[in-house]
């Protein structure tokens, strides 16, 4: 699989993704740990099976050592609950956006581009000016997304995982 790492100024994408009226229907909460509603939306958004279990523990306990610097975001819409999340990790001038995800049920009403925005916004107010993220290849609604954000690839690099296969196959 092909990834691709995106980079972009901080304020740059706050301006880019800033809150349109529609979203005022958005519940967004922005914490420095994982709570119940962030575990919901992220389960929402990547699906609940074993290896997503065990991904959203992992993210868990890497956000609660990171403190401040770091910072999780969910989403909620009134009509579906949990819709989207995302986490972001402040270190020296520079934030990585991770787990970014939307529910099936909620894409293509902003809520997105709402996650980023907070994520960008944290990032910023937690003093880094730039931005990146990692995005695979082919996953086109993410990549124009992030374009329309101002990001532009840095560099790609290709992975591969033990056991695709036997998964995908």
């Amino acid at each position: 699989m092909t990834s691709l790492v995106q980079t972009a100024a901080a304020s740059r994408v706050v301006a880019a993704t800033a809150p349109s009226r529609a979203a005022a229907e958005f519940e967004i909460t922005t914490d420095e740990t994982v709570d119940e509603a962030w575990l919901v939306a992220n389960a929402g958004a990547h699906g609940a099976d074993e290896s997503s279990r065990v991904r959203l523990a992992v993210y868990a306990r890497l956000l609660a050592r990171l403190g401040p610097r770091a910072a999780a975001v969910a989403l909620r819409l009134p009509d579906i609950g949990a819709a989207a999340a995302g986490f972001v990790v402040v270190e020296r001038g520079w934030a990585g956006i991770f787990g970014m995800g939307t529910n099936p049920a909620a894409r293509r009403r902003g809520v997105a581009t709402a996650i980023l925005h907070a994520l960008a916004q944290h990032a910023r107010d937690h003093g880094a000016a730039q931005l990146y993220l990692q995005v695979e290849e082919d996953n086109d609604p993410a990549l124009a997304l992030y374009a329309r954000a101002g990001f532009a690839p840095a560099y790609r690099y290709h992975y591969r995982s033990l056991g695709v296969r036997e998964l995908h196959g």
